[in-house]
């Protein structure tokens, strides 16, 4: 995804915890603090705006709409305090 919109999102001014975060306490079940890489599960962007993308879903060719947030909570997928334990 990101070898193919990298630089848009980037020029859009998504930031690298709108791509990657996650919440820190509960990772798999805060949507609000996941990151736009967490969410496409191998599905593609159909369209990038500065605070949305539109991934399509394969199964019914349906777009999801993704909505930027910056979470104050939100960590960097690679700063998760339960990884840094292992």
């Amino acid at each position: 995804m990101l070898d193919r919109h990298g630089a848009e999102l980037h020029r859009l001014g998504w930031t690298a915890l709108n791509l990657f975060g996650l919440h820190p306490v509960a990772p798999y079940n805060r949507q609000d603090a996941k990151g736009l890489v967490f969410l496409l599960g191998g599905r593609n962007l159909k369209c990038i705006g500065s605070n949305v993308a539109d991934i399509v879903v394969m199964s019914t060719q349906t777009l999801q709409t993704f909505t930027r947030h910056d979470h104050p909570d939100a960590v960097l997928a690679w700063e998760w305090p339960l990884l840094k334990n292992i």
